[in-house]
């Protein structure tokens, strides 16, 4: 990775691109391709981030509350499922589950269901009006999400996610980072 694969122009250099200089300048044999890749993977995930906390706050939302409606919606009707099976099939952990399932339950957007065989278990149900606004902010996520990916070739996407699926997996290894 020690090869410069991004030979930009003067005037499409990012900050990335910026960075990389200055520690080519300092040091010799610097290899840049690593912080090319990591630099812009986390500069597209600062933007990325920032895009989708105002477009959920746009309908009300934050990135977890919409999480949390979309892996009940996605479970199918009657859209309830216990805590852990919403910390299992979403990117939340049991604690945040149960943050925002207090906080949901006051804007009347799920319910807590008390399960008739265990008293200790209880269930969380999308309310009509949460189902309603789930699958309405679904519908508009994917074609914004379609949007940024405009620059993108269908090949170009598809290679995207295999990546990113190949560096979640290599960095999700036992013992890794410290192997």
């Amino acid at each position: 990775m020690n090869e410069n694969r991004n030979q930009t122009t003067q005037t499409n250099k990012d900050a990335v691109d910026r960075i990389v200089e200055g520690w080519n300048r300092q040091v010799s044999d610097f290899d840049s391709g690593p912080l090319q890749v990591f630099g812009r993977l986390n500069r597209v995930a600062r933007l990325l981030d920032n895009n989708l906390r105002v477009f959920f706050q746009e309908h009300g939302l934050g990135i977890a509350d919409y999480d949390l409606m979309a892996a009940l919606f996605r479970m199918g009707p009657p859209y309830m499922a216990k805590p852990s099976s919403i910390a299992r099939t979403s990117l939340l952990t049991s604690a945040g589950v149960t943050l925002r399932v207090d906080r949901m339950v006051k804007t009347g957007m799920v319910k807590r269901v008390n399960d008739l065989d265990d008293r200790r278990s209880v269930y969380v149900q999308l309310t009509d009006v949460g189902v309603d606004l789930v699958s309405r902010v679904a519908l508009l996520n994917r074609e914004r999400q379609r949007r940024m990916l405009d620059s993108l070739s269908t090949e170009e996407a598809a290679v995207l996610e295999d990546v990113f699926r190949k560096l979640e997996q290599s960095l999700l290894r036992p013992g890794w980072p410290d192997e």
